[in-house]
């Protein structure tokens, strides 16, 4: 969309917004210039990143238990009462109060994120793509493009259009626009009532616009960022198991020592976080380099046909089948052999975050990417994500036999299907190296299996639910946190116990493991675990004004959800020789 330049975009008619699909394009500053209405932004989003990893302490998810919770509280809480005002007719005009302002901001904001999703699942539609249902980083880099699209759109009255005459949608981006155009009046006014200056730069308007979007959206990205370092935490201060780490860690070290340019590379199979979880991964673990592909990537017709799924990949010309060879070597040279751990891991493991990321800015700062640049601060890099780290989204079929040395996926309960999951487990153990390993760490919150009544005989309904009822309480076993999965999406009756089954025809009984932790309810850092996923797990569906105002404001009923049962899954597979 945005390879034409704003100006000549936005034209005397309406533009459409054409979402953008593909993540990997946002893989260069090429494709960055291409996709981005605002490619600077995006700059600013991994710097900005950077700044508070560098900040962080293994040790924050306890001890600021507490006020993230309160953070995470006061953000349900405003959308409630947001709502409530809404729905009253509230004059957001008459207030004096830049935070009522915000309070209106953050809630339009959410409901542009449920608008969004429905544009780029039309787009993938349109485009004959497995149709997107929800991928968290879409959404955010097309959220970005949407705000610079609604700034932008040329006023009604200046064109020979009448409201009657527009499509929904249409009609919904220009809503949106005079949204804007109430929040930046009243903030300009605010604005001069404070200084006593005119402002009569329109720029200088919109741009008090943009900072309180930047504000309130980072308010909804920093609740994902206190779950990653929550689960981080939980896996002893590492995205990776640790004795995954160690054995990628030695295995760096060999490569260094013979000068073997192939790289440690690791696969993330993911939709529901943002790049916040690879950015965190790839600067924490520098010696691997990080690829993001999921369940959208593959054929629909064909990935839910194990048959014509591997006809098609057996009849794959050579040149359609991805080599990372040469790429490996250019990473090397520019990368991999600045990194100095002293061959030792524990002390890669003592370093903390700000020496990861000030490593990370020096090395990218000497690319020969900026060799014509000249850095006025060499601890901030021009980069819009890691060196060591790239979108990839084809096919799985189109991966070289053994290319990677693990494989990680905390959502695969949103990505298989009765139809496609054993094709993808199949596809993981032939795309690992031997020696690999695929690492699935799952929490299962609440006492809720994920069950679709609609499709399973009434016998095994009613049977999951007697065994998930006492004297007191009766179980939808298909209403999972007030969101009915199944009717969403596809999922896998018996989640769990089908995968490991699977899993352990792939893999081979030796080759299987699995651990399951009972998590305390009663602690802050696990209340807070099990609300966020509420949150986003409504917020994905649209629902979140219908969870806000059932929750947000009675904190007895959060309580219910939080006093759940909850596990941690984790399950591991190791391939080995045949």
């Amino acid at each position: 969309m945005s390879s034409i330049k704003q100006d000549s975009y936005f034209s005397y008619k309406i533009p459409q917004f054409k979402p953008l699909i593909d993540l990997e394009g946002l893989n260069s500053p090429e494709r960055l210039q291409k996709n981005l209405l605002s490619p600077a932004f995006q700059i600013f989003r991994f710097n900005n990143f950077l700044d508070i990893l560098s900040e962080h302490q293994t040790n924050d998810p306890t001890n600021f238990a507490k006020i993230r919770h309160h953070s995470l509280m006061k953000f349900i809480q405003r959308h409630v009462r947001t709502k409530y005002l809404k729905e009253q007719n509230y004059d957001f005009n008459q207030t004096e109060d830049i935070r009522s302002y915000e309070a209106l901001l953050a809630y339009e904001l959410l409901s542009c994120r449920s608008f969004l999703r429905r544009l780029i699942h039309l787009e993938s539609k349109a485009s004959s793509k497995h149709t997107i249902v929800n991928c968290e980083e879409l959404v955010q880099v097309n959220f970005v493009n949407y705000i610079r699209y609604i700034l932008n759109l040329p006023n009604l009255e200046d064109l020979a259009t009448k409201p009657d005459d527009l499509d929904d949608i249409t009609k919904n981006h220009y809503r949106i626009k005079e949204i804007f155009n109430t929040i930046q009046a009243g903030l300009y006014h605010l604005k001069r009532e404070d200084s006593g200056d005119e402002m009569t730069n329109s720029s200088t308007i919109v741009h008090l616009l943009l900072q309180s979007i930047t504000k309130v959206s980072y308010e909804y990205i920093l609740l994902e960022k206190y779950h990653i370092h929550i689960i981080t935490k939980l896996k002893n201060n590492s995205l990776l198991e640790s004795r995954i780490t160690k054995k990628l860690f030695n295995l760096f070290h060999l490569h260094l020592t013979l000068k073997k340019y192939e790289s440690i590379k690791v696969l993330n199979y993911n939709i529901h976080f943002s790049a916040q979880f690879l950015w965190f991964l790839s600067i924490t673990i520098p010696f691997i380099r990080v690829f993001e592909s999921n369940i959208y990537a593959e054929d629909e017709k064909l990935i839910n046909n194990y048959e014509a799924y591997y006809n098609h990949q057996q009849n794959l010309p050579q040149l359609e089948i991805t080599s990372f060879k040469e790429s490996d070597a250019e990473l090397f040279e520019t990368f991999y052999k600045h990194l100095n751990f002293k061959n030792d891991y524990n002390y890669y493991r003592g370093l903390k975050s700000k020496h990861l990321v000030n490593l990370h800015r020096q090395i990218d700062d000497k690319s020969p990417r900026y060799a014509h640049t000249k850095i006025a601060e060499p601890l901030t890099t021009y980069s819009h994500k890691p060196i060591n780290f790239e979108y990839y989204s084809k096919s799985l079929s189109t991966i070289e036999l053994e290319t990677f040395y693990a494989i990680h996926s905390a959502d695969p309960v949103l990505q298989f299907t009765p139809l496609n999951y054993k094709i993808v487990l199949r596809e993981f153990y032939r795309i690992l190296k031997v020696g690999g390993v695929l690492e699935l760490p799952i929490y299962k919150l609440a006492l809720n299996d994920i069950r679709d009544i609609s499709k399973l005989q009434n016998e095994a309904a009613k049977d999951f639910a007697s065994q998930n009822t006492d004297e007191n309480k009766t179980i939808n076993p298909s209403d999972y946190l007030d969101v009915d999965l199944l009717i969403k999406f596809n999922l896998i009756p018996k989640f769990t116990r089908t995968l490991l089954k699977e899993l352990n025809v792939v893999f081979g009984t030796k080759n299987l493991k699995y651990t399951v932790l009972l998590l305390n309810s009663a602690t802050e850092v696990n209340r807070y675990l099990v609300r966020h996923v509420a949150l986003t797990m409504n917020e994905i569906f649209g629902q979140t004004d219908k969870f806000a105002e059932k929750y947000g404001l009675d904190d007895t009923k959060l309580e219910a959800i939080s006093d759940g049962v909850h596990y941690y899954y984790y399950i591991k597979a190791e391939k080995t020789e045949s």
